[in-house]
């Protein structure tokens, strides 16, 4: 009988702290810090924490600091997408434990300035390529000089 009791005074113990414990268990968070390649903080760049299959699980932004905290359901391999505007998108393969992985941290490159020039068939007249009455071919700069070799 005593047995018993204890062992119903065990399981009871176990129902009421037990899903506490396992949530604070499985929370884990990932946080970093988002630099431009002068090593200035970007303020309001875009974090995402995909799953392997591109999932959503987490999205915030940096602060004014260029800090960012994202909480992870479990552990296992994450990616971590940021980008900013004005700056380049970068991926990082996060790897999380059952422990919170270092702090990491972020350098964003600027972006690569791009540029179109539409060439028409009138005489000074130019057109925006979604307005242009005839079909139009839009080239990039390699094309350009693989056809001049």
């Amino acid at each position: 009988m005593r047995q018993l009791r204890l062992s119903f005074i065990i399981m009871t113990a176990l129902a009421v702290w037990a899903p506490g414990l396992l949530s604070a268990a499985a929370a884990i968070t990932v946080v970093g810090v988002v630099r431009d390649s002068s090593g200035g903080a970007v303020a309001g760049a875009e974090v995402a924490l995909l799953t392997a299959e591109q999932v959503g699980i987490a999205r915030t932004r940096t602060d004014a600091a260029g800090k960012f905290t994202v909480t992870v359901p479990a552990p296992g391999t994450y990616l971590l997408t940021v980008r900013a505007e004005a700056f380049g998108e970068s991926h990082h393969a996060v790897l999380v434990g059952t422990d919170a992985p270092p702090e990491l941290d972020i350098a964003l490159h600027p972006a690569g300035l791009r540029e179109e020039v539409t060439v028409t068939a009138s005489r000074g007249s130019v057109e925006e390529l979604r307005r242009a009455g005839q079909p139009v071919n839009v080239i990039d700069e390699s094309e350009i000089a693989s056809r001049v070799k």
